[in-house]
């Protein structure tokens, strides 16, 4: 296994030449921004990145995963919403949540988002079910949820 540095290195090399993101740093550490908002940070063994929603919720579950605090990294009771710690050991899921983390990062450019866990146990809402797709099934399910019309001349 490479080390944590060459596999991030890896990564960001990507996500700047691909994604139009940019290297720099937070209290000394290094991290990608987008719009000066880091998203991928460079940790102690490991990385951090700012999801939120069901991707946080997944990545908080990897094993040794942990809240993050990229200004106060050695806390490890601190916590900054949506940041995650994902250790050295889980470098198999970095690409991934990465490019995760860019993209929660340009969605919250463009719309409010909350950088919590959505519950990965809940289901999303059931499908709405098929349209009629003839003018008689269409005027029997009408019929059977109490459409009342009168036709006037």
């Amino acid at each position: 296994m490479a080390n944590a540095r060459t596999c991030y290195d890896a990564i960001t090399e990507s996500l700047v030449r691909e994604h139009g993101a940019r290297r720099g740093a937070v209290h000394g550490r290094a991290c990608l921004m987008l719009d000066d908002a880091p998203f991928l940070q460079l940790a102690q063994e490991g990385i951090a990145v700012r999801l939120y929603g069901r991707v946080l919720a997944e990545a908080l579950a990897l094993p040794g995963a942990r809240r993050h605090d990229p200004f106060d990294p050695g806390n490890a009771s601190a916590a900054r919403p949506g940041w995650v710690f994902v250790p050295a050991a889980r470098y198999d899921a970095w690409a991934k949540l990465a490019t995760d983390a860019l993209h929660c990062a340009a969605n919250a450019n463009v719309q409010r988002v909350s950088w919590s866990a959505s519950d990965p146990s809940a289901t999303p809402p059931a499908a709405p079910a098929p349209a009629p797709a003839s003018l008689a099934e269409r005027a029997a399910a009408a019929l059977e949820h109490g459409f009342d019309f009168d036709i006037e001349r």
